[in-house]
């Protein structure tokens, strides 16, 4: 019954936001100079708002599959930068100069069924990529960190039981530490 318990897991984690509201504010949500960093997984979550008033959406088009597109506070789109065709649920954190996404997916079938997840940092100005790291696992409540990294939640059951581990990632995509939370 574990690989069934891991696909609930991995299938509800879309409504992992409103599970982890407290008081009206995403857990998570903390702020850097004027940057607010939170948890983005879709409509009903509040928002990244940049400094310069850039919100961050994720939008679904029939020629990228699921993306990320920067608004102008004029309401002019800026760039948009498209996360492929497995990816399930976007959360993110803004850094002063990076909104860092948790994009995942699912490889195979059951009962061999593999969840990874990408952190990927992209230029709040141009939206080009910054750097990406690879996870196995479920990269969740990624958080700001206060020198331009972030930290993040990684929830695994590849083998064995599920484990859960802390992860700080510096801001330049590498781990500078991880560590077990179970």
């Amino acid at each position: 019954m574990r690989i069934p318990a891991v696909l609930i897991l991995v299938f509800s984690l879309a409504t992992a936001g409103s599970a982890q509201m407290m008081g009206g504010r995403p857990a998570g949500m903390r702020g850097i100079g004027d940057v607010s960093s939170m948890m983005m997984s879709g409509d009903g979550m509040a928002l990244p708002v940049a400094s310069d008033g850039t919100v961050f959406v994720n939008r679904t088009s029939a020629s990228n599959g699921t993306e990320i597109v920067a608004v102008r506070a004029s309401g002019a789109e800026g760039w948009h930068h498209a996360l492929g065709g497995n990816s399930m649920m976007i959360m993110g954190a803004l850094t002063p100069t990076t909104l860092v996404l948790s994009s995942f997916g699912t490889t195979g079938m059951f009962p061999a069924l593999t969840v990874k997840s990408q952190l990927i940092a992209l230029s709040i100005a141009s939206g080009n990529p910054q750097w990406t790291l690879d996870v196995d696992g479920v990269a969740m409540g990624v958080t700001s960190s206060n020198d331009g990294g972030v930290y993040a939640i990684v929830v695994s059951a590849t083998s064995g039981p599920i484990t859960r581990k802390l992860v700080s990632v510096g801001a330049d995509g590498r781990v500078r530490w991880s560590m077990p939370l179970n």
